[in-house]
């Protein structure tokens, strides 16, 4: 697929969910999905279909979802926790670009990648991390120092929390993005905010009805301090990791 023909797929992509870009911004995006091709085939494995239009209509478009989730991103600091291929928080620098991105990553090898794209893609405000979120969130230079923290596939929802809030300081919102959300999900979210500094909790989802369309974004605003006690080792409280690898 040409440049100009994953292009036009960002552009539908983004003005579906009310995204304007610029031609430089298009150009980034079509620059991004060569890499991830380049690096899935040579270096490591960054997604489970390298398709162009997959990463677009998949992991691109999710990336706008999550970014349509929040009212303000311009001058904010996020992390995306997780990040592998840098979704969304790449996506999020690129549309906008005054955000000051963290990107975090326990493996060496993606953390080269993301280091690549940021260099790469010209994206300036961007720091790349490698260490596990768990043990990161007690560090004073993460704790509940950032606006927005993202993450996505992550494992089990109650852990998610546990460790995403942990980086989000009093006034900030932690975005999970999920395949779908039940009530019952809905409920542990809601128990976990109130035992993690968190308050409301607003589930998005998707409008877009096709048949790539069928998650949701959970946001939970940050209202107080984390107990620091929380978030505990890399296992959790039963055994399963933060991330679904």
């Amino acid at each position: 697929m040409t440049d100009g023909e994953v292009g036009v797929l960002v552009r539908d992509a983004a003005s579906r969910h009310g995204i304007e870009l610029s031609e430089k911004q298009v150009g980034r995006f079509s620059s991004y999905v060569k890499l991830i091709q380049q690096w899935q085939r040579t270096v490591v494995r960054l997604v489970g279909n390298d398709d162009a239009t997959v990463l677009v209509t998949d992991h691109v478009a999710d990336a706008f979802r999550t970014y349509r989730c929040v009212d303000a991103w311009k001058g904010k600091r996020a992390v995306d926790i997780g990040s592998g291929a840098g979704f969304p928080g790449v996506c999020l620098k690129i549309v906008e670009p005054e955000l000051h991105l963290t990107l975090l990553d326990a493996r060496t090898k993606k953390v080269a990648f993301l280091t690549r794209v940021a260099a790469d893609l010209g994206l300036d405000g961007v720091e790349v991390v490698r260490g596990r979120a768990e043990e990161l969130a007690h560090e004073g230079e993460f704790r509940e120092e950032f606006d927005i923290a993202t993450m996505r596939a992550v494992a089990r929802l109650a852990r998610a929390m546990e460790i995403g809030l942990a980086f989000v300081g009093v006034g900030g919102v932690l975005v999970v993005r999920r395949g779908g959300t039940s009530g019952e999900d809905i409920g542990v979210a809601e128990r976990c905010a109130r035992r993690y500094g968190g308050g409301q909790v607003v589930v998005h989802r998707d409008a877009i009805l096709d048949r790539r369309s069928r998650g949701s974004c959970i946001v939970v605003a940050k209202t107080e301090s984390m107990d620091r006690r929380y978030p505990r080792g890399p296992a959790g409280d039963d055994g399963e990791s933060l991330v679904a690898e």
